[in-house]
């Protein structure tokens, strides 16, 4: 890619998480199989690091809900599963970025 390119260019990171990503995390088993057979958080940080020194813009962001997820009216699929296990809550370890993903600031 072209440096202006790159310039004009953003990775969004979202969701790597504990309750995701840790083998403790509430979601874990969830999404296990899938994140190996996909190898998304290796493909990811291979990314990272080859664009880590470029002008693209890099932003992390969590999945976050309240005490009550409140945020949650009437949810479905995933949203559904996270509210009944109360995954990504705020404050709790499981929403916490996970430390591959937050070296790189």
């Amino acid at each position: 890619m072209a440096s202006d390119t790159l310039a004009n260019t953003a990775l969004l990171l979202i969701g790597f998480q504990h309750d995701y990503f840790d083998p403790s995390g509430i979601l874990h088993g969830v999404v296990e199989e899938s994140h190996r057979v996909s190898g998304t958080l290796e493909n990811t940080i291979k990314l990272i690091e080859f664009f880590k020194d470029s002008d693209m813009t890099m932003v992390n962001t969590p999945i976050v809900f309240s005490e009550l997820y409140d945020e949650l009216e009437n949810p479905i699929g995933i949203l559904k599963t996270i509210r009944e296990v109360q995954a990504f809550k705020e404050g709790t370890p499981g929403a916490e970025t996970i430390p591959q993903i937050k070296s790189y600031g």
